[in-house]
């Protein structure tokens, strides 16, 4: 997680803005520009400064301090703002100037899913680590007899190139999450936390099908309803690896 929040800032995901100057366009010229272009919202520029905008109504409105954010914002903070409200666009700053603006949709770039893949391996990781602490080699009783026929496969593909790793590391996500489902541990997480079990499993499916989004070079929202479930699904993901890791370090 530090790594994330030290490296992957908003300025990374930022859109560049583009302006109306009063100086050289007339007004009617930058409404047709937002229509053409399906902008809600352009920035007004007067010498050289970024104050107000015109919305897609055509109203003016001045820029207030809870749509300024700082460029150096850890990426893993933008998602509490766009929890609170996911439609809302926040202006950046960048050394007391508006630089540029981030919207919901830019979330779709590629450093924001560099974090989300991250995050979701950080989770994986710690699945890895909570079944090796609860299983020897029973676990492959528990996966179905294909799954487990795939997962031989790769690791006899691995072991022939030398490549030094247990045949546990060569599941998948999804293999790993049956596993944890059936781990005491794991289930008296969820009860401390809050979660009943048929709402957790609903939200594995989630963080397995925004992985294989991730993985499979697919658009990030595929198969969700709207992007808010996929903001809940991160936070989530982030307070189950944590609680993973708390037992893991506690026994």
């Amino acid at each position: 997680m530090e790594l994330f929040e030290k490296n992957l800032i908003v300025e990374h995901i930022a859109s560049k803005l583009e302006c109306w100057n009063p100086k050289t366009e007339e007004e009617q010229e930058a409404i047709e520009k937002m229509k053409k272009k399906n902008f809600d919202l352009l920035p007004i520029i007067r010498n050289g400064e970024i104050y107000e905008y015109f919305t897609k109504d055509s109203e003016r409105k001045n820029i207030v301090i809870d749509e300024l954010i700082s460029n150096s914002m850890p990426l893993t903070h933008i998602l509490d703002l766009f929890r609170i409200n996911s439609e809302k666009k926040f202006f950046i700053l960048k050394e007391n100037k508006i630089d540029g603006i981030v919207a919901i949709g830019d979330l779709q770039k590629g450093p924001f899913c560099l974090l989300i893949f991250g995050l979701i391996t950080n989770f994986e990781i710690m699945c890895y680590e909570l079944i090796k602490k609860h299983y020897n080699s029973d676990w492959e009783k528990v996966i179905s007899p294909d799954r487990l026929k795939d997962i031989n496969n790769i690791h006899n593909e691995k072991k022939e190139k030398g490549e030094d790793i247990d045949k546990l590391y060569c599941s998948t996500l999804s293999d790993k999450i049956i596993l944890i489902r059936t781990i005491p541990d794991f289930n008296i997480i969820l009860v401390n936390i809050g979660w009943s079990k048929s709402k957790t499993k609903v939200l594995l499916t989630r963080i397995n099908r925004l992985r294989n989004n991730l993985a499979h070079a697919r658009y990030i929202k595929s198969e969700f309803k709207k992007w808010d479930d996929i903001i809940e699904t991160i936070e989530k993901i982030k307070l189950l690896t944590l609680k993973i890791r708390e037992n893991l370090e506690n026994k």
